[in-house]
């Protein structure tokens, strides 16, 4: 068995009214002025922020709220800073999307730095971090996307340069605690389910297919996708409210993450990234909506330029949990699994590039930042520019 090394995993608080711990868990973190960052609309429509605020008053501790509705970004750093500064915040908490956990992983570093977000984020690349203390963090998400709850990366752009969106990954960006309630999600629009369904399974795929992937990354990535197979198109029907599909999805949500966590960046989201940092379109929906194509040009490059590779077996071995049938050859595994992919993209309605304003002149851009940001992507300039093609 090869070597490996695995990052730290927070304590983690799962099942259905895991949310009701939360006081306890500040308590036990020994925070008493909380800064809570949540979403912009939908916890508060649900009356959930309503329930939360009351829960935390009634223990004794005082709450400060903040609304996140975009990524954060060097300016909302600096900005949240400024508003937090005389409030003396001893905790943080996140309760929402992605946008929501990755600003309150970024303000828990943050706010222990003397300096200036831009400085913060050269000080992150050069791992030359002025102080190496943070603010106890818990994460609750209300999707089951990107697993970002349980890592120790953070996507973090530069507002004074378009492009300019990457991820960060450092040990002080791992929460502290982490409450995965599927209730919460049971809520969420059937479009944002779709959407961050398919960015997990997006996730798990590339964890599954890294050739740096270690035994047990493979073990919890394995798991996260046999309890994603039965249950993503069931909790993105408008009339599912099955609180067991939800939880399976919240589950292998989190695994993703953990695989994720200790590999680097993937081609899909190295794409992704880049290109929702050049156009307005959200990183979820871009990884989903260019999930079929990208897996379909990857394993036609793959079949051409290695058609021995070891990734084209774990390919097949998705395609084989996916498809159920039994007694198939290895070429048929590997085009079920995109089949798959690609059906669902079309069933979930997942929106095209050109919903978000974006048209051919903007692609060559992002083909090139992706091409420069993600190493050993494995697909020329030209097939990375047909994915974001076939998509517009």
């Amino acid at each position: 068995m090869k070597a490996f090394r695995f990052t730290k995993v927070p304590p983690i608080h799962f099942g259905a009214g895991q949310l009701q711990c939360l006081p306890d868990t500040i308590a036990q973190l020994q925070g008493d002025r909380v800064l809570l960052v949540t979403g912009e609309q939908s916890l508060a429509e649900s009356g959930t922020l309503t329930q939360v605020q009351s829960s935390l008053t009634d223990a004794g501790v005082a709450v400060h709220h903040m609304v996140c509705d975009r990524p954060p970004s060097d300016v909302l750093l600096d900005r949240a800073i400024a508003e937090l500064e005389p409030l003396s915040i001893n905790i943080i908490v996140a309760i929402g999307g992605g946008s929501a956990i990755d600003m309150a992983k970024a303000l828990s570093a943050f706010a222990m730095q003397d300096c200036p977000a831009r400085e913060f984020l050269k000080n992150l690349e050069a791992n030359t971090l002025l102080v190496s203390a943070k603010l106890p963090t818990i994460a609750i998400p209300t999707t089951a996307g990107v697993g970002s709850e349980v890592t120790s990366k953070v996507a973090i752009e530069r507002a004074d340069i378009t492009g300019v969106r990457r991820f960060f990954s450092h040990p002080l960006f791992t929460p502290d605690a982490i409450i995965l309630d599927p209730q919460l999600t049971l809520s969420c629009p059937a479009q944002l389910t779709a959407s961050s369904g398919l960015v997990t399974l997006v996730h798990l795929l590339e964890a599954k297919l890294s050739p740096e992937i270690s035994p047990l990354a493979d073990a919890i990535v394995w798991n996260g996708l046999e309890a994603l197979k039965d249950n993503l198109l069931l909790v993105c029907s408008t009339r599912s409210k099955s609180l067991t599909a939800h939880s399976k999805m919240s589950y292998a949500s989190c695994l993703s993450g953990l695989g994720q966590a200790n590999l680097p960046l993937g081609m899909l989201q190295g794409l992704a990234l880049t290109l929702s940092s050049f156009c307005p379109i959200p990183y979820r929906v871009a990884c989903s909506t260019l999930a079929g194509v990208a897996m379909r040009i990857q394993l036609k490059a793959l079949r051409a330029r290695t058609p021995h590779s070891p990734v084209l077996q774990q390919i097949a071995k998705v395609g084989a949990l996916f498809d159920g049938r039994m007694q198939q050859n290895s070429n048929y595994y590997c085009d079920a699994s995109i089949d798959l992919l690609e059906a669902w993209v079309q069933i979930l309605n997942i929106p095209r590039l050109r919903n978000y304003g974006i048209k051919l002149e903007h692609l060559a851009p992002v083909v090139e930042k992706t091409l420069d940001t993600v190493p050993n992507i494995g697909l020329s300039r030209d097939e990375l520019h047909t994915i974001l093609q076939e998509r517009l």
